[in-house]
């Protein structure tokens, strides 16, 4: 057996404060995934939910596109996510964006294209057809077999849900998009306890947790919103919640 795997088994038997103290970094050091993958230009929309300016919108996707962020797959699901709730709110600001989106790069239309897709509307299914935004015949295929409604999406089984869930989050503070993300922790806890680290859900647990470790610092609401789900649980479905917070 390598010593990397004597490692790893190693640690899945260390009680869940002691496996998230070892696997996640303190919250002040280096910049953790999501946050790195956020450059400067997009901290207008990971905090957007707090002033909701429609007006930084454009800026903000030129800067994204003029550095070929949309070309990384995360930051377009962050994106595509945080651009459906707004599209949601404001079917007008919809359409000139789309519009706007016909003079940038194939990557930034791709993700206006998702955008629309998650934001459930058909107007904006027509309005994206008419300024000429089809999406090409894989891209459609990959649409017609994801859910439009992003709390249909499974956190624990798909990667590209827990970037789309904070793109959501940033556009809209809702404690919705925090729900799903703090259920995966707490089941973290109890597959932890019962020993099912083998489970094909545990991967996607263990990345949300680490992933609402390194948020919560920075996000009030979802540190307000991790002691109101803490105050009604116990045993190990506590455990994670308890953790992330005394770390923070």
């Amino acid at each position: 057996m390598s010593i990397c795997r004597s490692l790893l088994l190693c640690l899945l038997f260390l009680p869940l404060p002691q496996l998230l103290t070892v696997l996640l970094p303190p919250p002040d050091a280096q910049a953790l995934t999501l946050r790195r993958n956020l450059p400067t230009s997009a901290r207008d929309m990971e905090f957007y939910y707090r002033h909701s300016r429609t007006e930084v919108i454009p800026g903000l996707l030129r800067s994204l596109d003029a550095e070929n962020r949309f070309a990384r797959g995360e930051l377009k699901l962050v994106t595509a996510a945080f651009l459906s709730e707004i599209f949601k709110k404001n079917g007008e600001e919809a359409k000139k964006l789309l519009v706007l989106s016909k003079t940038m790069s194939s990557d930034c239309q791709k993700t206006m294209v998702w955008a629309v897709h998650l934001s459930g509307n058909p107007d904006l299914d027509r309005e994206m057809e008419a300024v000429g935004l089809s999406p090409d015949a894989g891209l459609r295929t990959h649409l017609a077999h994801s859910p439009r409604d992003l709390l249909s999406w499974n956190i624990c089984q798909s990667a590209s849900a827990l970037h789309m869930f904070w793109g959501a989050f940033f556009a809209t503070g809702d404690e919705r998009f925090l729900a799903p993300m703090v259920n995966a922790a707490i089941l973290l806890g109890n597959l932890k306890s019962q020993g099912l680290t083998k489970d094909p859900r545990f991967k996607g647990a263990m990345d949300v947790a680490a992933s609402l470790y390194e948020m919560t610092p920075r996000h009030t609401v979802l540190a307000s919103y991790l002691k109101k789900r803490l105050a009604s649980l116990s045993g190990p479905s506590a455990d994670t919640l308890r953790t992330i917070l005394e770390a923070n």
